[in-house]
């Protein structure tokens, strides 16, 4: 299974390197939203891993690309946050 992460923070992307290799997976990383798209556009992915806020592009439109181009392609977002709004979703709270 090949996989395609995104984060741009070394010690994690290390830890996720790590960790899914140990665990049999071709992975390929980038640091940044840009590189991600341009990783993924090279390969033919199973799984992308993203985090929510990396350089370039942030992981959600990252993610919106990549449903542009593959609409059912799996993927996975990180985020330290304890929720996510879209910044296009308009709630009127803060």
């Amino acid at each position: 299974m090949k996989v395609l992460v995104a984060e741009d923070e070394p010690e994690m992307l290390r830890s996720y390197r790590t960790l899914l290799e140990d665990l049999g997976f071709d992975v390929v990383t980038a640091r940044d939203g840009q590189a991600c798209l341009d990783a993924y556009r090279r390969g033919g992915f199973d799984l992308v891993i993203l985090d929510y806020k990396i350089p370039r592009k942030n992981g959600m439109e990252v993610a919106k690309e990549i449903v542009a181009m593959a609409p059912s392609q799996k993927m996975l977002m990180i985020t330290a946050y304890a929720g996510i709004v879209d910044p296009e979703q308009k709630t009127g709270k803060t």
